[in-house]
């Protein structure tokens, strides 16, 4: 049997449930679940802590695109991690990000 590579794209409003539903639906069918969000504020906190977004909130696209080949991204994931203090469980996207 062929694998077939496929993207899925859930749009939304925020707060709508949307990574909820994602992951969960990457679950039911056996794929990967990529957290986009979590990938494109990790860039933005790459730019801000190597000055590449003015004082006015201005980003510098061009560094930041010849920045690419330098920005590390590390998922790591658990399947459930208590908050404590809350009384339900949360699933976290954490990521490290670093230069190489």
């Amino acid at each position: 049997m062929e694998n077939k590579k496929i993207t899925v794209a859930i749009d939304g409003y925020s707060s709508s449930g949307k990574s909820t539903m994602a992951r969960r639906l990457a679950a039911s069918v056996g794929y990967r679940y990529i957290d986009s969000g979590a990938m494109y504020r990790a860039v933005a906190l790459y730019a801000l802590e190597h000055g590449m977004i003015d004082a006015e909130g201005k980003p510098d696209s061009n560094a930041i695109a010849s920045a690419h080949d330098k920005i590390r991204l590390l998922f790591l994931h658990f399947t459930a991690l208590l908050s404590p203090s809350y009384s339900f469980l949360v699933i976290p996207s954490l990521f490290r990000i670093s230069s190489c």
